[in-house]
């Protein structure tokens, strides 16, 4: 809904900008008005209705409360470079990683990450307490794809995050500024947006522990508060 600056659009489908474009490529139809495609229009339509104080409020919300879950799987460590999530489901079909305190070494001592997750896991949540977080793991067995759409990362209390490789799931962290140097695989929910990579947007399709506040579930069904197309510039929170 703003402007693009270099910035290739790859994929199916078309893709609009509602502002001026420089550079880049359009590698698929590119479309002069919303009026075109019915379905982005309702969802443009449902996106304006939110503010970004209300997105803010909404996503806090939803960072505090999954916060709280407790905690159904570990982590065990295979060798001095490699930890695997092992990840048990509750009666709800989710299944809660605790990475908090002394457990957050998981996400910066480690190089690689591998994913022990069965097929009836709907939603896997890492819940992270870190307020600095800089993770620079590979995703082992192409699983950065494979659960893109399935894991949210929690980082309740983070204010800066710094990726280096391929990362997978979506980033739910309402207070934070981000860069990443690298692909993100999932929805992208931050204050502010540092983009040195590509972002594929994986709409979330798991579940979620409570009914939350309509709002909330559109922001993340919608792929919500991706924040900017511009590589290296911050922007406040927005949706497009």
């Amino acid at each position: 809904m703003g402007s693009s600056s270099n910035t290739s659009y790859n994929d199916s489908g078309a893709i609009y900008v509602a502002g001026s474009v420089q550079g880049g490529n359009f590698n698929q139809q590119r479309l002069t008005s919303l009026s075109q495609n019915t379905t982005l229009q309702a969802e443009v339509n449902a996106s304006n209705s939110l503010t970004s104080t209300t997105m803010k409020s909404s996503l806090g919300s939803l960072s505090s409360q999954l916060s709280k879950l407790q905690a159904t799987g570990s982590y065990s460590v295979n060798n001095k470079n490699k930890v695997t999530f092992n990840a048990t489901a509750n009666k709800s079909g989710i299944a809660v990683i605790d990475l908090t305190g002394s457990n957050s070494t998981a996400l910066t001592a480690f190089k690689e990450f591998a994913f022990n997750v069965d097929k009836s896991i709907s939603t896997l949540v890492f819940n992270v307490d870190s307020s600095n977080i800089s993770i620079a793991a590979n995703f082992l067995a192409n699983s950065s794809q494979k659960l893109a759409s399935n894991i949210i990362w929690n980082f309740y209390n983070a204010t800066q995050i710094s990726l280096s490789n391929q990362f997978g799931g979506s980033i739910l962290a309402p207070n934070a500024s981000l860069t990443n140097y690298n692909e993100i695989n999932g929805g992208v929910y931050v204050n502010s947006l540092t983009q040195r990579g590509s972002i594929n947007l994986a709409t979330f399709n798991g579940v979620l522990p409570a009914v939350p506040e309509p709002e909330t579930y559109l922001l993340l069904v919608l792929g919500g508060a991706l924040l900017c197309w511009r590589q290296q510039r911050r922007q406040p929170l927005k949706t497009f």
